[in-house]
């Protein structure tokens, strides 16, 4: 998806519609990284910690990606009460919430403006 995106992006620049750049390349990349790049970086922190080491004695267990993904976007990254899941990352519950608002924002500047700034041009829109 990125690399699609990230040809879009090209082709958005070569005919000089920057509108579409940075509206919809721009945002797709920072709500692609926001929400399937964090995953991804989870995925590889888990493969890499050694759990046995880093919950002995503390009565916690290696943290499931599903479950953190889904605890980011219902808890806002805050985990329920009873949840024994290590954090992946320092600072996880901050870093979850950060992501989100970023993610959120993308979404209307995304579907919005350029539909809101071409329907305010003179210039009827281009269609491809």
């Amino acid at each position: 998806m990125t690399l699609g995106t990230c040809i879009k992006g090209l082709n958005a620049l070569y005919f000089k519609r920057y509108l579409e750049f940075i509206f919809e390349v721009v945002t797709q990349i920072a709500l692609l990284m926001c929400l399937f790049g964090f995953m991804d970086l989870l995925i590889i922190i888990k493969w890499v910690t050694d759990w046995d080491a880093k919950t002995a004695g503390t009565g916690q267990q290696a943290p499931g990606i599903i479950s953190n993904m889904i605890i980011m976007f219902i808890g806002l990254g805050q985990k329920p009460p009873g949840n024994m899941d290590a954090d992946l990352i320092p600072n996880q519950e901050s870093s979850m919430k950060k992501l989100l608002v970023v993610a959120v924002i993308c979404v209307p500047l995304m579907l919005l403006v350029k539909p809101c700034v071409l329907a305010r041009s003179d210039k009827p829109a281009l269609v491809e």
